[in-house]
């Protein structure tokens, strides 16, 4: 269990609480005003018939207590702490004058009682046994102060006290009544709210270790990029020498290298920049650019990978405004991360990708469709495959290497432009189809912009 001082350690702002708290001050303080008034009225009486024929009575002094009381309880500027702090020393205060005017078998003991409660309701345990010890301290100096004879009951006071019986019978069973149905929901509360703290300390806790998490795979993928470029050129540069040399056997044992290396760099890159988009540090560079070159240069990264799996690429774009303004860079990962997916999942088959435009949200915008002949995916995975670390495990699409993560970040670059990307059927209901809607002109405040999640 945490120790209590150890739940506000890093622990968000707790709304909810405050919401509840307040809620729980607001019905309980019009509750006790019914108490209050209902109950206060024999003391009034009594102390009315006592200094009757006195220059002053202190029945004003209770009503300006009693009209400032309602006020705060229903001004809407009143926070929980003024209203129940206000209560509770009005109550404490008929309560002392109680036993100051009429002893201690006068009504003050109930008004005391109330205190107790209250300050328990109000602020928890605590304050309830700090309420009882300062309550049984009053009652002590004043017994004392009775039995010295420095504090003596006037003997009006003692006739006029039988008046107000009555009234507090029934402010007991109004403060009974209350105990009934607010002690335990009140127990209820403050459990829920403990509760609450525990798990708000510890969703900091793992944001805290989330975000070191993150720090840590974007350092660790930005220093594995640079030595995996090394192999993977060296691969290159010895591949070419053996094909110059005719030598199959090390044509073929280089290409693996390569192709595996690039597979970790694809795989890195994907870390990274997953990493960069948790710590809202993934950045757009928005420019004008031909959409017919991206489309063409999105189609020749994928161009080797195809011809291993003995897959066509075809390109049809059918657009009458040829450029556009977004991020070109940030796009063209979308689109060859699509493609790669389509030939990853496809054997000697059709990648297709589709660029066309027409008229949404009172704009021009670009569609880029990705088809294939592949294996497809089920209708009931279309949402799920965007999430993060996500991976098709079926037996009829089999194992590809993969973090999960490359849709996931499609999908927040593409929304970070203002876009969308969904999957969707192809026609003849063979293969899988993606497609990303992007405005013509992308509109973010700034040609550099921080992507914030």
């Amino acid at each position: 269990m945490l120790k209590e001082k150890d739940l506000s350690r890093g622990a968000p702002a707790l709304d909810e609480i405050g919401h509840y708290k307040k809620w729980l001050g607001f019905i309980l303080n019009r509750i006790t005003i019914v108490v209050f008034g209902f109950g206060s009225l024999g003391v009034c009486a009594g102390i009315y018939n006592s200094f009757m024929d006195s220059l002053w009575t202190p029945v004003p002094i209770y009503l300006l207590l009693y009209g400032i009381l309602a006020w705060i309880t229903f001004s809407k500027r009143s926070t929980f702490v003024v209203r129940a702090l206000f209560l509770l020393f009005v109550i404490y205060s008929f309560g002392l004058l109680g036993l100051l005017l009429a002893g201690l078998s006068g009504d003050g003991r109930v008004f005391l009682f109330s205190f107790v409660v209250m300050a328990g309701m109000f602020f928890g345990r605590k304050a309830g046994l700090a309420a009882l010890g300062w309550v049984l301290i009053t009652i002590f100096f004043v017994s004392s102060a009775l039995v010295s004879g420095s504090l003596t009951i006037p003997l009006s006071i003692q006739a006029n006290s039988a008046m107000s019986r009555p009234w507090v019978s029934g402010t007991i069973v109004l403060v009974l009544l209350c105990l009934a149905v607010f002690l335990p929901w009140a127990y209820l509360i403050e459990q829920w709210t403990r509760t609450l703290k525990e798990l708000n300390y510890a969703k900091g806790e793992l944001e805290q270790a989330n975000e070191a998490k993150t720090i840590f795979l974007a350092k660790m993928s930005h220093e594995l990029r640079t030595p995996l470029n090394v192999i993977i050129g060296y691969a290159e540069m010895m591949q070419e020498d053996a094909e110059d040399d005719g030598d199959e056997g090390r044509v073929e044992d280089l290409g693996k290298i390569k192709r595996s290396g690039e597979t970790l760099l694809y795989l890195i890159r994907d870390i990274l920049d997953f990493s960069k988009l948790e710590l809202g540090q993934l950045q757009f560079s928005l420019e004008d650019f031909s959409v017919e070159q991206l489309a063409e240069d999105a189609l020749k990264s994928v161009e080797k990978y195809a011809e291993r799996t003995s897959n066509t690429l075809t390109l049809d774009i059918q657009i009458a405004e040829r450029t556009m303004y977004a991020d070109r860079v940030r796009l063209l990962q979308v689109l060859t991360n699509l493609l790669h997916n389509a030939v990853k999942f496809t054997e000697k088959g059709s990648i297709r990708l589709e660029v066309s435009q027409e008229l949404q949200q009172g704009g021009m915008w670009h569609l880029f469709r990705v088809r294939d002949t592949g294996k497809g995916i089920p209708e009931d995975k279309w949402e799920s495959i965007f999430s993060e670390f996500v991976q098709l495990e079926m037996t009829h699409i089999g194992a590809h290497p993969g973090a999960g993560l490359g849709l996931t970040i499609c999908k927040e670059l593409i929304e970070g432009m203002g876009g969308r990307i969904v999957c969707c059927a192809n026609p003849d209901g063979v293969g899988a189809c993606f497609e990303v809607s992007l405005p013509q002109r992308v509109q973010i405040e700034g040609e550099t912009v921080d992507v914030v999640r």
